[in-house]
């Protein structure tokens, strides 16, 4: 939320850090998210050197998590606040490639589906194989990935996508019955 505040929010703060954000060049950009990336290794790294406890390891794992949860929000403002008309961030560039795009409109089902599909490929073709670690890896990459992908995208047009659409049709007829119930002044 911080991301899209930042990012798409009129307020006067919000305002201020994209106009800073859209006078830097690209090259003081791209030191940025090399300096944020350095950080949190540096970070985990120190954090990580001495674990004496369970207790301590839990701490540790979750100031990491709120750290990569940090990082990826400001890649997520780095990303989101070029201006139209201004040359875009190689990142921006990257993420708004139209085969990632169009995963990305699947990715829920992606995300949904995987883990089973992984358990399934891996129990039923990779164990009985025994192969070595490689050798699995790379199988489960040639067959895994396209399954995995195709399984994803045939779920999102059976189940999610149904919703999405019927959610979209109902917005529409509450706003019709708002609009014909409560008219304008």
């Amino acid at each position: 939320m911080i991301a899209a505040n930042t990012s798409f929010s009129d307020s006067k703060a919000a305002i201020t850090i994209r106009n800073i954000y859209y006078r830097s060049s690209s090259l003081s950009k791209i030191f940025c998210v090399i300096i944020l990336i350095v950080l949190y290794n540096l970070i985990i790294y120190l954090l990580t050197k001495k674990t004496n406890s369970a207790v301590t390891f839990f701490l540790i794992l979750q100031l990491k998590d709120t750290l990569l949860g940090f990082f990826y929000m400001l890649i997520l403002i780095v990303c989101s606040i070029n201006k139209p008309t201004a040359n875009r961030f190689w990142l921006t560039k990257i993420l708004s490639w139209h085969p990632l795009v169009f995963v990305g409109t699947f990715s829920y089902s992606l995300y949904l589906i995987h883990a089973p599909l992984i358990q399934l490929l891996t129990q039923w073709v990779i164990f009985p194989l025994k192969l070595n670690p490689y050798s699995s890896t790379m199988l489960l990459l040639a067959i895994g990935l396209p399954l995995i992908t195709g399984f994803a995208y045939l779920f999102f047009l059976l189940f999610e996508k149904p919703f999405l659409t019927s959610n979209r049709n109902l917005q529409e007829k509450a706003i019709e019955v708002l609009a014909v119930n409560n008219p304008a002044p």
